[in-house]
């Protein structure tokens, strides 16, 4: 088990598009406010991602989607210079990609996607797309936690090169 995650994590950062995770980065940076939006098994990761965003003095919040009738008046302050980032893995919820579309056409918002394929709902409307790589349902929030832990180190070292001193 220990080698197939060292695999995932070998394999997500031989793929990893590094002009994405940078575009990424300076989004994160330079947003009023970043909102989380997952489903399921992206929960945990969602909540990692969030205090790691926290450890680095970056404030981010999570958006709720247990009702989605809420949505519109929790996102009644977000516009254009905010940033959205929506983390997409089996079983895909087609929720999320409507929240994307709505994300980019409606609220004119930037959107960084975190998934695993392409192909997942939202991934067409991020303006930076990173891939992670995920295997069977068994291990399937480990190997997303292991994904974004590489993620995060990276831009943490990201940071740290492009963002001057307080």
């Amino acid at each position: 088990a220990m080698e197939h995650e060292v695999s995932l994590l070998t394999d997500t950062f031989s793929c990893l598009n590094m002009d994405a995770l940078i575009h990424a980065v300076n989004m994160l940076c330079q947003a009023r406010e970043i909102y989380l939006v997952g489903k399921g098994l992206s929960i945990p990761v969602i909540e990692l991602f969030l205090a790691r965003l926290d450890f680095l003095s970056i404030p981010a919040k999570r958006i709720p989607l247990d009702n989605l009738n809420l949505l519109p008046n929790r996102l009644v302050k977000a516009g254009p210079e905010d940033v959205f980032v929506v983390f997409s893995f089996p079983n895909y919820s087609p929720v999320l990609g409507k929240i994307a579309k709505n994300v980019k056409t409606v609220l004119n918002s930037s959107l960084i996607c975190i998934t695993d394929k392409p192909t997942a709902p939202p991934a067409c409307y991020a303006d930076a797309l990173l891939l992670c790589q995920t295997s069977s349902l068994a291990i399937k929030t480990s190997g997303q936690r292991a994904c974004l832990e590489e993620k995060l180190k990276q831009l943490e070292n990201l940071r740290q090169r492009t963002v001057p001193p307080e």
